[in-house]
């Protein structure tokens, strides 16, 4: 937590392999104040979905499983 901003690790992904990971902030309120992109990946299919697990992203993806 950074202040009385609870941040929180994201990852977004998208349906055209795009993967996005970065930091959420929330305001006193819980809204989401900033998100800062720490990575950024495109995978060559589509992807399906994700995990993180002790600090690891895994993603699935709709070809190569």
């Amino acid at each position: 937590m950074t202040g009385d901003m609870p941040t929180y690790s994201l990852a977004l992904v998208l349906k055209d392999g795009t993967i996005i990971v970065g930091n959420l902030a929330l305001d006193a309120q819980g809204r989401a104040a900033s998100f800062t992109k720490t990575w950024e990946h495109k995978l060559a299919t589509q992807s399906e979905g994700c995990v993180f697990h002790q600090g690891v992203l895994y993603v699935g993806e709709e070809d190569a499983g």
